[in-house]
């Protein structure tokens, strides 16, 4: 019997738009169209911390600069979530499903000041398109089996009750 797969140590980032009270959040449509999440990837050997993850995961997959980034919290705990078999009998080119059980998340809010601060063609291709949204069209965007983890903590930074 092999032993189980381990889960993949992951950032994720809730990304606030602007200053003013109830600014919206950036949702991001993924490249394959009509999967809608927020920027989010492994962490990384050469990434000294989990908060050099999360802005390196901003500038790689939206084009955001890590000047303009304000981090405002990270998640209290890990968030962990398993690969569904539909996605793990897919798998992905970059093996990241095929080796790993799913995924153990760090969430993290932090704040850009514009939509114009995302820069797709800076970025690495992940996502086609960003709208902005609030917290609860958020949360319903997101497939299902990924769902728990950012109404988790959508409710623990005090986004949603």
């Amino acid at each position: 019997m092999s032993a189980p797969l381990p889960f993949r140590a992951n950032v994720a980032a809730l990304v606030v738009v602007g200053a003013e009270p109830g600014a919206k959040l950036l949702a991001c449509e993924r490249m394959s169209g009509g999967i809608w999440q927020t920027p989010q990837g492994g962490v990384e050997s050469s990434d000294t911390n989990l908060e050099e993850a999360v802005l390196r995961e901003l500038e790689e997959e939206i084009g955001v600069s890590r000047a303009v980034v304000s981090i405002l919290s990270q998640s209290r705990s890990w968030r962990r979530y398993h690969f569904p078999p539909e996605v793990m009998a897919a798998g992905h080119p970059s093996g990241k499903v095929k080796d790993h059980a799913g995924q153990d998340q760090k969430w993290f809010l932090v704040r850009i000041p514009s939509l114009e601060a995302v820069d797709l063609a800076r970025s690495d291709g992940e996502f086609r398109a960003v709208k902005l949204v609030t917290p609860r069209e958020l949360v319903s965007l997101f497939v299902e089996w990924k769902r728990p983890g950012v109404l988790d903590f959508c409710r623990e930074s005090g986004l949603l009750v």
